[in-house]
């Protein structure tokens, strides 16, 4: 097999076919922003970067396509998803619902141990924040941690599928270094209501933080 190009965004560490190598590696890159709203994606590019033929590139954007990361457009190839305020509020008020059930569920589950494991992971977000992809790396492990708790498989995997189509609109919030600040002390919050298994009061916090997200994001995109 044609030996392939490791990229510099970490993506994860699994025997894959080549259109899931591909795949993987378009996506850490615009996920991580590498590659921004609006950029043209070369089929060619990619294939050449990779020492791949373009077959399993066309798979990968095609899998790309469907999940709202390029737009594939007649003559002119793979275009990355401009972000807009719209978008983004549309997939942060479905999100609300399903992280606000998948807490319930968690909360009757959680164990001082599991406890123990999202202060951990809180404290990862602390050490990452002068990195803002560091830091949005670990405040995802520390929701999807939490998430898993519900027991609801197919509920943490559509969470998961949004949080990719936010991936985006987060690393442009978390780019603002007060907002860094402002979410550690919201996990603090939410640590402090996990541990008296408080469903609603963790919610109450999954709710105004994504209020503040919309709010502040809407009003970058308004005032560029």
């Amino acid at each position: 097999m044609t030996e392939l190009k490791e990229p510099n965004t970490i993506v994860p560490d699994r025997p894959k076919t080549l259109p899931e190598y591909v795949y993987d590696w378009l996506r850490a890159r615009i996920l991580s922003g590498e590659y921004e709203p609006g950029e043209h994606i070369s089929q060619q590019s990619v294939s050449d970067e990779l020492q791949v033929s373009r077959m399993p590139v066309r798979e990968a954007f095609k899998r790309l396509e469907m999940e709202g990361l390029i737009l594939i457009k007649p003559y002119a190839g793979a275009v990355v998803n401009n972000l807009s305020p719209e978008r983004m509020n549309e997939i942060y008020e479905i999100r609300q619902p399903l992280e606000c059930l998948a807490i319930q569920k968690a909360c009757l589950y959680i164990t001082g141990e599991d406890i123990e494991k999202l202060e951990e992971l809180m404290h990862e977000m602390e050490d990452a924040m002068d990195d803002s992809i560091r830091f949005m790396e670990a405040n995802r492990r520390f929701h999807m941690y939490l998430y898993s708790l519900s027991k609801m498989q197919y509920l943490v995997m559509i969470i998961s599928n949004l949080w990719d189509l936010t991936e985006p609109y987060r690393l442009l919030y978390a780019s603002m270094d007060s907002k860094r600040d402002d979410a550690v002390e919201e996990h603090r919050l939410m640590l402090h209501a996990l541990k008296k298994r408080d469903a609603l009061d963790v919610c109450a916090q999954i709710t105004s933080h994504h209020r503040e997200v919309m709010r502040s994001l809407n009003a970058a995109f308004y005032n560029a």
